[in-house]
């Protein structure tokens, strides 16, 4: 079946540029909102201003959204707070010059305090209308995050989604406080913000491959010929700048299958529909992820090797990556991976890793320091993981209009009927 999808930004490079002007070199590590240079801050406009076009456009995702309306608010703070200054300084050098004419300045101090009083007004409104911003964006970025996560089958709470995330539960609680109670002071609000934009750099951006990061484009089959060799891997390193953030936002959308079509050597551009089969969208997106959890995997096992298993910081950064695929993929990479490791201590972590994921942390015994015990065991947890997806696949199958789906179903109890009123 053809299927007809958009992307919002042009190519990668765009995309990567709204990302450096969002988080100059300086400022990535820095949770601060008061970090930013003048030139930083036009750089950001520009970004915001894009980045709003690309939500008109459609299929934005939604951290990308949250990152502009942040950002706006910074924006919107650093401004109010220059002009009070630069507004502060003119009124007291005002004062201090018709104070030096002696009696000529005598008669205008009426006037002076009038001016003040308007001052104190505007400095009361401002504040309050950049706490507005500051909340607004704050409370959007929580809550459509968590919405996103949701599990449909059974709802969770908003602790119970922020924790499977990786999302501060300060963020939810500032949050509740926000929408439920009396509206937090900027002295709350700019370093929540300033955390919530280090929290998507670590958790959107940061994943997203440089332009020189290209190893995985000599991994498509022919896919540049008849448009150009160079062309065809353009468009595989877009695909997998996409699909890096998109895949924090759920599978499905629309934003999701424009960077699968884009994988599979088709050029996306700009409002132009991108024609493909539902089996290659389906095909480059699994590579695509599985490729994705293979580095990150990779990386944090051998970074443990280097720590001689310390790091929990590293481990808590693992996790809120992992939450982005689905706990089979990572439990199937872990096996490859130990199917094909030599050296004993990473298959020990892997095979930590792994039961920390199955939520066997307690497990009593320690890891065998046999080989081949260590792949039989990463391999019975992929079966299970298997088995017991197929056995949901098979239950869901047999109730197709059972609770799971929307709208009515057949009564299986014996009906009395009961009147409702008297015509």
């Amino acid at each position: 079946m053809v299927q007809f999808v958009f992307t919002p930004w042009r190519d990668r490079a765009e995309l990567l540029r709204v990302r450096g002007q969002f988080y100059p070199s300086a400022t990535i590590t820095s949770a601060s909102t008061t970090a930013y240079t003048p030139s930083d801050l036009a750089a950001i406009q520009k970004a915001i201003a894009r980045v709003f076009m690309w939500v008109h456009r459609g299929h934005c995702p939604h951290v990308v959204e949250s990152t502009a309306m942040l950002m706006s608010a910074v924006v919107l703070d650093r401004k109010l707070h220059h002009h009070h200054h630069h507004h502060h300084h003119h009124s007291n050098d005002k004062t201090s010059k018709e104070q030096g004419g002696g009696d000529e300045g005598q008669g205008d101090d009426d006037d002076i305090e009038e001016e003040e009083e308007e001052e104190e007004d505007e400095d009361a409104a401002s504040d309050y209308g950049v706490r507005a911003a500051y909340l607004t964006a704050f409370t959007r970025f929580v809550t459509g995050l968590l919405d996103g996560h949701q599990d449909k089958a059974r709802k969770l709470s908003m602790y119970g989604v922020a924790k499977t995330v990786g999302l501060p539960t300060g963020f939810v609680e500032l949050r509740h406080q926000g929408t439920h109670e009396a509206m937090p002071g900027l002295a709350q609000l700019r370093p929540a913000a300033g955390r919530a934009l280090r929290w998507i750099w670590e958790y959107y951006w940061r994943n997203l491959p440089d332009d020189d990061d290209d190893d995985d484009d000599d991994e498509g089959e022919g896919q540049g010929q008849g448009q150009g060799q160079g062309q065809g891997q353009e468009d595989r390193t877009a695909a997998a700048a996409s699909v890096g953030g998109i895949l924090a936002e759920g599978e499905g959308g629309a934003g999701f299958l424009a960077a699968a079509a884009s994988a599979v050597g088709v050029g996306v551009g700009v409002g132009v529909g991108v024609a493909t089969t539902g089996g290659q969208v389906a095909a480059a997106t699994s590579g695509i992820r599985e490729r994705m959890c293979r580095r990150a995997l990779t990386g944090y096992l051998q970074q443990q090797q280097q720590q001689d298993g310390g790091g929990t910081a590293a481990r808590e950064a693992l996790m809120r990556q992992l939450g982005q695929w689905d706990d089979l993929l990572v439990v199937r990479v872990l096996a490859d991976i130990g199917q094909s490791a030599r050296d004993g201590g990473m298959l020990a972590r892997s095979v930590r890793l792994s039961r920390e994921i199955l939520g066997r942390r307690g497990e009593e015994g320690e890891v065998s320091g046999d080989v081949e015990e260590m792949r039989e065991e990463l391999a019975r947890a992929r079966m299970e993981l298997e088995s017991a997806r197929e056995g949901g696949k098979r239950k869901r199958a047999v109730g197709d209009d059972g609770d799971d789906g929307p709208g009515w179903k057949r009564w299986e109890g014996f009906w009395a009927p009961r009147p409702i009123g008297i015509l």
